[in-house]
């Protein structure tokens, strides 16, 4: 067995990591079975802009309500 004083800088750390890891597994599994899962359709928006490269505001609600009416789950921006 190699003591302490025998590991490089690398192996103490990926041995760390390594042990980290291994103690977050179950807290891990445990969060994704209590977690929400995200299914359904998550449109991809864009920003519309005018011919002065201003933001449409009007175009923009139009867009996400839209996306509301399309039953979407979200949106991605």
């Amino acid at each position: 067995m190699t003591s302490i004083s025998g590991l490089d800088r690398r192996q103490f750390l990926g041995a760390l990591s390594l042990g980290a890891a291994a103690l977050a597994v179950p807290h891990v599994l445990r969060a994704q079975t209590a977690a929400r899962r995200l299914a359904g359709v998550f449109p991809i928006g864009f920003t519309p802009v005018n011919a002065q490269n201003q933001v449409d505001f009007d175009g923009l609600a139009a867009q996400v309500q839209f996306c509301r009416r399309g039953a979407g789950r979200g949106g991605i921006e």
